[in-house]
């Protein structure tokens, strides 16, 4: 006579390794979610690098001047001047390209915002309720990214409560 038997796992050794795969996906995913909100930080600084410098280099070319930014929400209009040919005496966002101008274009497409995912430049230091990705502040020249709010700088997107820019991050990120 020939007996069957079954073998299988108890319920008690089906229950044992859920919970240690629930304890090891407890440890592991929040290391990925802060890796994401660091990436996006990089890449908005790194973005702010290329800008500034930019910058910089238009004006180096056209004599100690800043550009003059157009105030918009749409990225094509607020950085016109630097997606542009000009020549040294052209600085006004409306302007048109100069077909044989020296200088420029500085940018084929118009900086992105990775915090915000936003284009548009403001063209103040006072931030609420914008739309804009970048502030602009023509009296000084500094440009910097705009902070979605919600957004808590060094830890994971979107944090609830209030919103917080740690000190190495002032120069680059404005609420």
């Amino acid at each position: 006579m020939t007996r069957n038997i079954h073998r299988a796992f108890t319920l008690i050794e089906i229950l044992i390794v859920v919970i240690v795969l629930g304890l090891l996906a407890a440890i592991v995913v929040p290391q990925f979610a802060n890796t994401t909100s660091d990436s996006i930080i990089a890449s908005t600084q790194s973005t702010l690098s290329t800008v500034r410098a930019q910058i910089e280099l238009f004006k180096l070319q056209h004599g100690d001047h800043f550009p003059e930014f157009a105030e918009s929400t749409d990225g094509l209009t607020a950085w016109n001047i630097l997606l542009i040919r000009s020549d040294v005496n052209t600085f006004a966002a409306t302007s048109t390209p100069v077909v044989n101008g020296n200088c420029g274009p500085y940018f084929h497409n118009p900086p992105l915002n990775a915090l915000n995912n936003k284009q548009g430049i403001l063209l103040s230091t006072t931030i609420a309720g914008t739309t804009n990705g970048w502030s602009w502040d023509p009296n000084t020249g500094q440009l910097r990214a705009i902070i979605p709010t919600g957004w808590v700088t060094g830890k994971a997107p979107y944090v609830t409560g209030t919103t917080t820019i740690d000190s190495k991050y002032a120069n680059d990120f404005i609420k």
